[in-house]
């Protein structure tokens, strides 16, 4: 079992070894009816993140909606609302993460853990 898996053993301290940022879209309207999309920074932060196997991504993910990560983080205010949370997307280097899910851990605003598919362009 993964220490990422065991949530009461993590050692945030030790296990973050990763920066993660969290965006926010704002939509804007152009002359011809079409839409831009911006985005812009909520939050930098460090994370657990664990790349998910084959079998936790069927168990997570519908066949349309497939999970690649699971990603720790302690706990901010900006995950406070679960349909907030899910517009977000996360940026770990190069890379994009669409947020499925953002759970409070057993709600008690200590860590968050983050089901989220990487975004290929």
């Amino acid at each position: 079992m993964s220490k990422c898996d065991d949530y009461t053993k993590i050692n945030f301290t030790k296990e973050a070894k990763h920066t993660i940022t969290v965006q926010s879209v704002t939509e804007a309207s152009g002359n011809m009816g079409d839409y831009s999309a911006s985005w812009s920074n909520l939050a930098t932060m460090r994370a657990i993140i664990k790349p998910m196997r084959q079998f936790e991504r069927i168990q997570y993910g519908k066949m349309d909606s497939e999970v690649t990560h699971e990603i720790i983080v302690r706990y901010q205010s900006i995950f406070s609302n679960p349909l907030t949370s899910v517009k977000y997307r996360i940026m770990f280097n190069s890379r994009q993460l669409e947020i499925k899910e953002a759970i409070n851990l057993f709600e008690d605003n200590v860590y968050v853990k983050i089901i989220a598919n990487e975004v290929l362009s």
